[in-house]
């Protein structure tokens, strides 16, 4: 990566449009870049602000995970659709920590392009 970065501008919590630059800049880059690889080229749209939660160092399990589901607009599709990924074994489990937040842990699997693959 290179250490000099174009400036970006983000939409912050406030609405309020903002520069960022730096270490910033660059997360925010290499996030859109995944956007359109996952999305097959779909130009990135929206950006969301959020604070992502610790990992904690305890989760309870809730089950093994069999499917998972998301509606997403790719490349060639003519509006959102539903897409649906099955695991094999070993499937990831789904846990939760204490404040009701999920967590998918395990599994052999990885996030390409194409979608889930095991």
């Amino acid at each position: 990566m290179s250490s000099v970065r174009n400036k970006l501008k983000i939409i912050d919590e406030t609405g309020l449009l903002k520069d960022v630059s730096g270490d910033v800049a660059e997360e925010i880059e290499e996030a859109i870049k995944r956007y359109k690889k996952f999305h097959w080229g779909v130009p990135f749209g929206k950006a969301f602000k959020f604070e992502m939660p610790s990992t904690p160092e305890t989760v309870s399990g809730i089950g093994e995970l069999a499917i998972c589901g998301y509606v997403t607009q790719k490349k060639g599709d003519k509006e959102p659709t539903l897409y649906i990924h099955g695991f094999h074994n070993p499937p990831p489990i789904l846990c939760a920590d204490e404040t009701g937040q999920l967590y998918v842990v395990g599994g052999v699997y990885t996030i390409e392009p194409r979608g889930i693959v095991h």
